[in-house]
């Protein structure tokens, strides 16, 4: 098999599966091939998609965001966690989920000082903050709790609340399918935790979304919301970075007359997993 990248030049990648050059670490480039992965070590896309059709009106969205040690997906940690479920009605506050994270304190030591200057979580309240694996199942038992209340649908005309039928939940994250996606994924296989919930999930980066409706020439979430005008709160803490990019993706949404589902449907996809974790398993 050959690396489906192109190179700058635009040509396809000469890297085989039979290759046998190594990297400065010595990890073999043709490794990701070996593994089942389109790509090899160089051209790693350690969050690999599908494209797939999704009716927005069974989506149950969750905006996250992640604060970390760094921004190197194989070597980071993450310290901080935090979701705000979109409610199908702007005018309804969703539920908001938030923890930080504890990190061996070596790692925290030698990574986690310049990551402080920017987001300013304290070794402190990273040390008291559970396990990354106690945090991700009470994230899994927080969103399941929300895909399984009664909500009412956005075209029923009647008082009564409904269960929706066959939720499809939606994660969205501004620039997840480079850091957020695969962050998380390093540090599910990093704890042998199990990725199967992930083959039920669509996911949606809102950089994309951003781009594809170019307005402004910076698509930073906090260069948009100045831009808008938007309260960009404490900025680099991940609950305020949810709400803020929950509130400027629903005004673009209300700029197109649809709702903010109807527009991350269009941009939702379902994840490769055997291809990620080939990417993954050879970058940690």
């Amino acid at each position: 098999m050959r690396c489906k990248a192109l190179t700058r030049v635009g040509k396809q990648c000469s890297v085989t599966s039979t290759s046998n050059w190594t990297d400065d670490s010595g990890r073999l480039i043709s490794e990701p091939l070996r593994r089942g992965s389109e790509f090899c070590l160089i051209h790693a896309k350690p969050f690999c998609t599908r494209t797939i059709q999704v009716d927005y009106k069974r989506m149950v969205v969750f905006i996250l965001d992640l604060e970390t040690t760094g921004v190197d997906i194989a070597k980071d940690r993450i310290v901080e966690i935090a979701a705000v479920h979109s409610h199908g009605d702007i005018r309804m506050k969703g539920e908001c989920f938030s923890t930080t994270v504890s990190v061996d304190p070596m790692i925290l030591k030698s990574r986690g000082k310049e990551a402080y200057n920017v987001h300013g979580i304290t070794n402190e309240e990273i040390e008291q903050g559970p396990t990354f694996a106690e945090a991700w199942i009470r994230f899994l038992k927080w969103v399941d709790d929300i895909a399984n209340i009664e909500i009412k649908t956005e075209d029923s005309d009647d008082e009564m609340s409904t269960l929706l039928e066959d939720p499809v939940i939606v994660l969205v994250a501004h620039n997840g399918f480079k850091f957020d996606f695969p962050l998380l994924l390093c540090e599910l296989l990093r704890n042998s935790i199990s990725t199967t919930i992930w083959e039920q999930w669509c996911f949606v980066d809102t950089l994309q979304v951003f781009r594809s409706l170019n307005e402004y020439g910076c698509i930073k979430l906090q260069c948009t919301a100045k831009d808008m005008m938007i309260d960009s709160g404490h900025a680099h803490r991940a609950l305020d970075d949810c709400i803020v990019l929950w509130r400027i993706t629903n005004v673009f949404a209300e700029r197109l007359g649809i709702s903010m589902k109807e527009l991350l449907s269009s941009f939702s996809v379902e994840l490769d997993v055997a291809s990620s974790t080939a990417q993954l398993s050879m970058l940690i």
